[in-house]
């Protein structure tokens, strides 16, 4: 069942504000007049109603079929390849599409395309052209779109589509198991296990301000860009908020995080702007604010700070709030008539008078009242287009309008009481400087754009009034001198605006009957005359611009040079038609069109009398400067700059680069050869989201080379241009690409031709240190840890005690220094951030900041607690905190050099009834069956989590807590994220025991039962059924007394005690022996746990019953009981130490028998097995070469465990030359239960060792040292391994499994490839001649002839083989002789149970 958030509803009953796709499409080939449908074979009769020949794009470039609800994809790579059905894969290169030249359509990066036989081909010619049906469009022009979530926990994730739930594919949003009757989503393709979903995008999501009618949409919970969020909003009829009166801030000010709202300076060209069009008329700036710092571009809402206004870097991910307003009623243009007394001009019902004379504001203002009329105001576009255009109005003009906030502080008005719905500010306006006060607004600058300024200082100003209705001989008569009647004149040209709708052609060859030409335009004051000039009309009006001849330029109808466009949003965008101009609020923006629309038009032509500015004589054009090439057809040079990868830059960087160096960043205009492998930075990008691409030199966007598919603006994220000269894409002349604005790239720099480029150095910055290693930045020390990586916990465990803290990040430019300082000096790849919790800091920190990388953060099955740093984008990813990587600590500057921290005192308090107190947390044990996250879940219920174990006491004192009896318990230790077992509650992964041939699922249990692997790990299913053991904090509200272990434990029919008086080992067994019984044996978990807790407890090590000395020169316990399991610390046991001791970690370690500790004693009823009959003879002594071999004795034969990873061949040669001995060979049940025992003890972690069995050409299998082969234990479940891998192989015999393999689970023979398998190996060998000179028995390596051990006893710690029982084989049977192998050396140390050792389990047979 889908997990729901509880959310405030609203529903409303209003009409979209405008039309949205579903987003289908078919696939149309013009030659078969068919469409491609679910039938692969071939095409259909297209038909828009049939659901299976609806495609959709999907995210990865793949498209899925609405009936099929799967994704398109080919067999393979390959030319000829035919067309199927997949479950749609992210990460299959088989399901990624693309279109080139417009109607191709092929799999993406490759030179295949779909022919009209439905299959890949290199050249499908004019029959493989694909288009939308319906239209000339390619495929690629209707690309996939993000569809933001909303609630839910996705935290504002986009839709998956199609996504799998209980067993359905959705290629929509779904109502089913729904709350509220709302469709929703997956954000992943299938809804299980991680269940993440979230609302698809509602208007009747949101509540309604009661004052305006204007409804809001508050989504505290979402994780989005600026971009995504305005995104999220438009999806459903809306728009970022925007505030322009003090009761809509008072209004939204209830909520308690950092929101977006559509407050921007996104244009470089002018100030603050509300999205939407909304009037910027309104301040609520905190302290400080707006943020003077690159790229802080974007307007939040700060919750904390009495939801005061604050800016943002837009890539930041926050909430943010949606505003809808309702529809406004379309209102028919008016008719203005009256006139103007002259000087006054007029325009739209209205008379203005431009005044240079000096005056301060509330001079001026007195002055238009005189006149009858009042400071200007401007209400629209048009009015500002008309002011700065027909009033006479001068770019060196600083002009007096009606705007102030006189009345009420930072509320801005028109002095004439008009509405304020219009407001076009300057660069970094307005200021409002608060000393002196900004209380006035003047128009200023080529454009007029308004700038705040104190009331009191001295301008020129503009008055407005109305018509008077009675005309007068003193009326101002507009004249238009060299223009024909209805034509208007501007500078030297006459326009007429034609209100009759026409074609492209149509209105090019209307212009021409009339003399004239569909109009061109060079200029922003030019642009802005049209947009006056069409006045408050609708629609589009033709211009002469146009790519039909070709896509990639854009050409004037009289083959003017395109000096100037202002295209609109999303615009040209790589499409291909006729430029309309837009009227409205948008006015003046230009929009490409199909050259087939029927629009309004403007004629152009030049004035009768107007003079023509000739073209002064042409100069030398000057050369470049060393290591500049010329730009083609243009004045300027340009230069790439490839430095090394730290130094590369953001988009932002490098045109500030190049700004230093004297240019900019270079802006192309003309195709242009090149030779970059890699992506350059250029000129292009989209800051302002209400128009299109622009250069930032400020030149034309006439021409264009985006790739196919692009921009695609891909997650809404990508808002600036790279070009590439990839050859495999034929792309010699330069490709472009949107791309994230803060990626680190290549850039190319243009400068004028005979300007000297400034040499500004490409280095990385540099930071001041403190003595002890910090860097200082701005006002707190970092210190950036690159040593060993660490799990969370000790990370911030270090920071603590150096008086600091894991880093908290808070905004863009500190992320940035982090992510680059790392980049730059530690070569790293991560860092740690933060802590175990979402949206919280470790240090109380609210979050302000965010910036998760693509689909971040996920908290996969809830196991992903912490936040790192990906240094590459400087995003953020979330992980478990137990992974081990590095981290950055961050201390107030105040704190001293080498400062450390004093150590804190451990946690006190105790625990509830049931539950155990160990170490800093308590413990509770379940022995009702459940799965794992039916486990995980209730102990979370409790306040806690599964358990995890960190350490040998942890694993000691639950182990001491099963019943011997009950069930598997669950721990917390999973793999479910596919990322390495991790512990659920982000606990490090520092200690683990795993059982010995343990394979399974993806939780894990401590194994329960009465058996030697009591408490060891298992993997497991995790839907199965086992108890649990649950752990959380000390209740610090509850008092404990400490209680002690007792010094005497029962287990089974023996009792033990613990002697706490320091003793030699011998000293020890006497007083055990006094007692009744021995020093202790351990042969169970219960008992070694018990050893481990004693020994932590007491910190003490504790002598056991192991001494060489004691049973003739072998480990074998005191009280002849064999040995079943093994504890030894690593590198153990030692030579020359015969006695064993349990250290206070667990671990079994030697030493001489003269040092003096606690023992414990062990007195049993149980009945000492008797010791066999002994074979005579000895085993090997160890060597000090490699590899280590460590022989244990069995009947008559020595046998050595050989680690490391070899082939067949070179494990039976070393067996042979290091050990003169062979590899090992197994004739009776007897002699494989003691292989299959040892190996259960000793195996360590390999799961195969080599034995000596292999098949000849004949296909009889052998033994290598020639035993006859009449005992055979193979596994018949085993899996059989073919011989695929042998075929291009001429070995000279079988071609098959060739040689066998022993399994430490089962004990049973597997078939294995003798060459291509390494895997460690078993030497066996006969024992040598028993030396005369035996005295006594403790004499070292030598072997008595005293009966010892059975058959479990010391199983694996050496290696040796031989056999008696033979049979003469020729020796050129052996694979072993065709090998050419060199012998490997061994480097890995062995773990042996005894130096020598002898298990006589029966008399020689006679």
């Amino acid at each position: 069942m889908m997990k729901e958030t509880a959310v405030v509803v609203i529903f409303l009953h209003v009409s979209h504000c405008f039309a949205q796709s579903d987003g289908n499409l078919l696939i149309y080939n013009a030659h078969k007049n068919r469409c491609l449908g679910n039938i692969l074979q071939e095409l259909e009769v297209c038909d828009l109603r049939n659901p299976r020949q609806q495609f959709r794009w999907t995210s990865e470039n793949r498209i899925f079929n609405v009936a099929e609800k799967k994704c398109l994809g080919t067999g393979n790579k390959s030319e000829g390849s035919k067309l199927q059905w997949y479950q749609c894969d992210a990460n299959s290169d088989l399901q990624k599409w693309e279109c080139e030249n417009n109607s191709l359509f092929g799999l993406k990066n490759k030179t295949l395309y779909l022919s009209n036989s439905l299959v890949l081909s290199r050249d499908p010619g004019e029959k493989g052209k694909w288009t939308l049906h319906g239209t000339t469009d390619s495929i690629c022009s209707r690309p996939y779109e993000e569809i933001y979530t909303l609630k839910g926990n996705s935290f504002g994730r986009p839709c998956h589509f199609p996504f799998l739930y209980k067993n359905t594919w959705y290629t929509n949003c779904t109502t089913g198991d729904r709350s509220f009757n709302l469709s929703w989503c997956s954000i992943e393709s299938e809804y299980d296990p991680n269940q993440l979903w979230g609302y698809c995008p509602h208007q009747e999501i949101g509540m309604k301000n009661p004052l305006t009618d204007v409804y809001y949409q508050v989504n505290e919970d979402s994780a989005l860009t600026w971009y995504q969020a305005r995104k999220s909003c438009q999806q459903q009829g809306g728009d970022l908020l925007s505030i322009t009166e003090p009761h809509e801030q008072t209004f939204i000010s209830v909520f308690r995080k950092v929101l977006w709202t559509g407050l921007n300076s996104l244009d470089a060209s002018r100030g603050w702007h509300w999205v939407g069009g909304q009037p910027f008329r309104y301040l609520k700036w905190m302290s400080g604010q707006p943020s003077s710092l690159p790229g802080y571009s974007c307007g939040v809402l700060d919750q904390s700070h009495d939801s005061g206004w604050s800016t943002a870097v837009c890539s930041e991910r926050h909430g943010y709030i949606c505003q809808r307003c309702l529809p406004t009623p379309t209102v028919p243009p008016v008719v203005h008539t009256g006139s103007c007394y002259s000087p006054w001009i007029p325009y739209s019902g209205h008379c203005y008078l431009l005044s240079r004379t000096k005056r301060t504001w509330l001079e001026a203002k007195d002055a238009c009242r005189r006149e009858g009329g009042d400071l200007l105001s401007i209400l629209n576009v048009e009015e500002q287009s008309f002011t700065i255009s027909q009033l006479g109005y001068a770019k060196t003009d600083e002009l007096w309008i009606g705007l102030n906030d006189l009345h009420t502080s930072m509320l801005f008005q028109w002095s004439d009481d008009s509405n304020v719905r219009f407001a076009l500010w300057d660069v970094n306006e307005p200021s409002h400087k608060a000393d002196p006060k900004e209380n006035c607004v003047l128009m200023r600058g080529e454009e007029g754009k308004w700038a705040d300024q104190i009331c009191q200082n001295k301008y020129g100003f503009i008055c407005k009034k109305k018509k008077h209705t009675d005309p007068s001989t003193n009326d101002t008569v507009i004249t238009h001198p060299g223009c024909r009647p209805g034509w208007i004149r501007f500078d030297s040209y006459c326009y007429r605006a034609e209100s009759e709708t026409k074609t492209f052609e149509e209105a090019k060859e209307m212009c021409e009957k009339t003399g004239s030409y569909l109009a061109d335009i060079t200029n922003r004051i030019e642009n802005a005359f049209l947009v006056s000039l069409t006045g408050a009309q609708s629609g589009h009006f033709w211009i002469g611009l146009s790519n039909q001849e070709d896509v990639h330029v854009f050409e004037w109808t009289n083959s003017n040079k395109v000096l100037f466009t202002h295209f609109n949003a999303g615009m040209p965008g790589g499409k291909h038609g006729c430029v309309g101009m837009t009227t409205g609020i948008l006015a003046g923006l230009w929009d490409v069109l199909s050259c087939t629309n029927v629009e309004k038009y403007i004629c152009k032509q030049k004035a009768e009398g107007a003079i023509t500015t000739t073209t002064p004589p042409t100069t030398p054009t000057p050369k470049c400067s060393v290591g500049w090439n010329p730009v083609p057809d243009r004045d300027l040079c340009f230069k790439i700059f490839n430095p090394v990868t730290e130094a590369k830059k953001t988009w932002f960087e490098a045109l500030d680069y190049c700004k230093e160096v004297g240019g900019d960043l270079l802006s192309i205009h003309v195709s242009q050869a090149g030779n970059m492998p890699t992506f350059s930075w250029i000129g292009y990008s989209i800051q302002d989201l209400s128009v299109g691409f622009t250069w930032s030199d400020g030149s034309s966007s006439s021409y264009q080379s985006w790739q196919e598919g692009e921009p695609d603006n891909l997650n809404n994220m990508e808002k600036c241009a790279a070009v590439t000269y990839e050859y495999w894409r034929n792309s010699e002349t330069g490709e472009w690409r949107d791309m994230q604005c803060g990626d680190r790239l290549d850039w190319l720099c243009e400068i004028q031709k005979g300007v000297t480029p400034k040499e500004v150095n490409i280095t990385s910055k540099v930071y001041n240190t403190t003595e002890d290693g910090w860097i200082i930045f701005n006002g707190n020390q970092y210190y950036f840890y690159n040593d060993e990586s660490v799990p969370m916990v000790e990370a911030r465990s270090f920071c603590k005690h150096r008086h600091a803290d894991l880093v908290v990040i808070n905004d863009e430019m500190i992320n940035m220094q982090k992510m680059y300082f790392f980049l730059h000096h530690c070569k790293t790849l991560t860092a740690t951030l933060n802590t175990c919790s979402f949206y919280r800091w470790m240090d109380g920190s609210p979050v302000v900041f965010q910036a998760w990388a693509e689909n971040e953060p996920t908290f996969l099955y809830s196991e992903e607690q912490s936040a790192i740093l990906l240094l590459s984008p400087g995003l953020w990813e979330s992980v478990n905190c137990g992974l081990k990587i590095k981290f950055i600590c961050k201390r107030s500057e105040a704190v001293p050099a080498h400062a450390t921290a004093a150590p804190t005192d451990p946690p006190t308090g105790g625990c509830a009834d049931n539950w155990h107190k160990l170490q800093k947390q308590v413990k509770v044990i379940g022995l009702d069956l459940k799965t794992w996250d039916e486990a995980r879940s209730y102990c979370r219920s409790l306040g806690g989590d599964l358990a995890s174990i960190t350490n040998s006491l942890q694993q000691a004192f639950l182990t001491l807590m099963m019943d011997d009896r009950g069930p598997d318990l669950w721990l917390g230790f999973n793999n479910l994220a596919d990322k390495g077992f991790r512990w659920t509650n982000g606990s490090p992964v520092l200690y683990t025991t795993w059982r010995k041939g343990n394979t399974g699922g993806s939780c894990v249990a401590m194994e329960g039962g009465s058996n030697p692997d009591m408490g060891q790990w298992v993997k497991k299913d995790c839907n199965s059924k086992n108890g649990y053991i649950c752990s959380a904090a000390i209740d610090q509200q509850i008092t404990s007394s400490p209680k002690e272990m007792p010094k005497t434990f029962h287990h089974g029919n023996s009792s033990y005690i613990l002697i706490q008086t320091n003793l030699t080992w011998k000293d020890a067994q006497s007083h055990c022996g006094s007692l009744g019984g021995n020093l202790a044996s351990i042969r169970d978990a219960i008992t070694q746990s018990y050893m481990t807790v004693q020994a932590h407890n007491f910190k003490h090590p504790l002598w056991i019953g192991l001494n060489l000395m004691e049973t003739y020169g072998y480990f074998l316990w005191i009280d002849n009981w064999q040995l079943n399991l093994e504890r030894w610390a690593p590198n153990e046991p030692k030579k020359d130490h015969p006695c064993v001791y349990v250290d206070i970690d667990g671990t079994w370690k030697t030493t001489m028998c003269d040092q003096i500790y606690y023992s414990v004693c062990k007195q049993s009823t149980g009945v000492v097995p008797t010791l066999p009959v002994q074979f005579p003879g000895v085993c090997p002594q160890e060597k000090e070469d490699k590899p280590r071999m460590i022989w244990m004795p069995y009947r008559g034969h020595c046998y050595a465990f050989v680690y490391g990873s070899e082939s067949w061949y070179t494990a039976s040669r070393t067996c042979m030359t290091k050990g003169e001995s062979d590899i090992l060979s197994i004739v009776d049940p007897k002699e494989s239960a003691f292989i299959a025992n040892s190996l259960k003890i000793f195996g360590d972690d390999y799961s195969l060792f080599w034995i000596g069995l292999f098949k000849n050409k004949k296909g009889h299998w052998l033994w290598h040292d020639e035993s006859v082969v009449d005992y055979l234990n193979w596994d018949e479940n085993a899996e059989e391994f073919s011989g695929d891998h042998y075929e291009s192989y001429d070995i000279g015999w079988s071609d098959g499994s060739d040689c066998a393999v022993i399994s430490t689970a089962t004990g049973q023979w597997e078939k294995r490839r003798c060459r291509y398998t390494h895997i460690p190996f078993i030497c066996k060998k006969a024992k040598g001649m028993l030396q005369l000179c035996v005295a006594h028995r403790s004499f070292s390596g030598v072997s008595v002839a005293v009966l010892i051990v059975g058959l479990c006893v010391l199983a694996g710690l050496s290696y040796g083989f031989y056999r008696t029982s033979r049979k003469q084989v020729s020796t050129c049977e052996s694979p072993a002789e065709d090998t050419g192998e060199a012998l490997l050396t061994e480097n890995k140390d062995t773990k042996a149970l005894v130096t020598q050792m002898e298990i006589n389990e029966e008399a020689p047979a006679l």
